[in-house]
This record gives C-alpha cells, structure tokens and sequence, in this order.
C-alpha cells in the first residue's frame, strides 16, 4: 500500500515538475522540428499548461542593471579562462540559478551579449 502512495505521491510531483518547467521555447522547439506533441498530453501536461507566466528581461537597456557587476564579472572570467574552455570531451556547463526574479535570466543574457565572450566561443 506505501508503494501505490509512494508511486502516486511521486508521479503528481513529476507531473507538477513537468507543468511549471516545459517552457514556450521547449514548444517552440517541438513545433519547429515537428515532433509529435501528442507525448506532452499523454504524459498528462496539457497545452494550457505549456503557456507560463511570461518573463521579462531588461537586457535592452544594460544601464538600467544595477548590482550584477561582480557576477558578471565571475562568471566571465570563467567563460574566458582556459579552465573554462578546457573540458576535455565533455561539455561544461555553468548553472545560474535562484528565485524567480533575482535576474538570472538577464545575468545570462548579459553574458551572452558580451561583445568579448562572443568572440570567444565563434
């Protein structure tokens, strides 16, 4: 009986994980290479769920980020170094992550806009 609760308890989590992380550029990605968006909904996450709370980012306008200076600057240097680069076979991956709104979104987007780290990795 624990396992069937165990099991359910389990599958409502993955269900609730799914719903809140399948993002409109994961549709986007689905729609683009048509896949079969059918395995969404049978997996039980519905097309309303695919459409979040939109996000908005102030990367347009950089003057107006205040206090990611430093983690700018961390994580660019990292991006930089021959540590960062040099991963052998395997791909490296840097996570950023936080509560909803601390701007991790932006502080990627500040990266990745960077006029010296683009040049690095074209």
């Amino acid at each position: 009986m624990a396992t069937v609760v165990g099991e359910a308890l389990l599958s409502a989590s993955v269900k609730l994980l799914l719903q809140k992380t399948v993002s409109s550029e994961f549709i986007d990605f689905f729609r683009s290479t048509k896949l079969d968006l059918s395995l969404l909904e049978k997996e039980g996450v519905s097309s309303s769920d695919w459409h979040g709370t939109p996000t908005s980012s102030v990367v347009g306008d950089e003057s107006a980020i205040y206090g990611r200076d430093d983690d700018k600057k961390k994580l660019k240097e990292f991006l930089m170094s021959e540590d960062g680069n040099d991963c052998g076979s395997k791909i490296g991956v840097i996570s950023i992550v936080g509560v909803g709104g601390l701007g991790k979104t932006t502080l990627a987007k500040l990266l990745y806009n960077d006029h010296e780290v683009k040049e690095k990795f074209e």
